[in-house]
């Protein structure tokens, strides 16, 4: 059976065993996986099996961040090879509005990405807000959108 994976990072400097000094300036990510059979996302209940996948992976995360990290490498290939993939970049907790090289703070962020790929960051506009980027090929945007739809209205049931 086909597996659906969905890779994301998650700042794991206070979920490790050592302390990372407040000063630090580099980033302390790992990777997080949720991993699904394709017919578990199928239907009404797939968007909800979706969310207990990412929330298990969270869950996972915080408890032992660097779990598995010896097969990174391997899962990564196999994610490619024999299942779909989407791999979501960046974070809210990045702060690219606040990124300043010496010319001022932004104004709109663009994150470059393939198909496969999702981009999350902060708002620029609005306090609390997202913005997400999607790449679809024609006619996968219309699909998208209604399998959100009908994830919206299992929520509510």
């Amino acid at each position: 059976m086909k597996e659906e994976y969905f890779r994301f990072a998650a700042d794991c400097r206070d979920r490790l065993d050592y302390p990372i000094p407040e000063t630090y300036f580099g980033n302390c990510l790992t990777r997080c996986y949720a991993v699904l059979k394709r017919k578990e996302l199928k239907g009404e209940g797939g968007f909800v099996n979706a969310v207990k996948a990412i929330a298990r992976a969270i869950t996972d995360m915080k408890t032992e961040p660097l779990r598995g990290a010896e097969n990174w490498r391997a899962l990564f290939r196999k994610m490619f090879v024999l299942g779909s993939t989407v791999l979501v970049t960046g974070s809210p907790k990045f702060s690219v509005y606040e990124t300043d090289f010496g010319f001022g703070r932004p104004t709109k962020v663009e994150m470059v990405h393939s198909p496969k790929c999702m981009s999350v960051a902060e708002s620029g506009d609005k306090e609390g807000g997202l913005e997400l980027g999607l790449v679809f090929r024609s006619g996968e945007f219309e699909y998208f959108i209604s399998v959100i739809e009908q994830g919206f209205v299992a929520l509510k049931s």
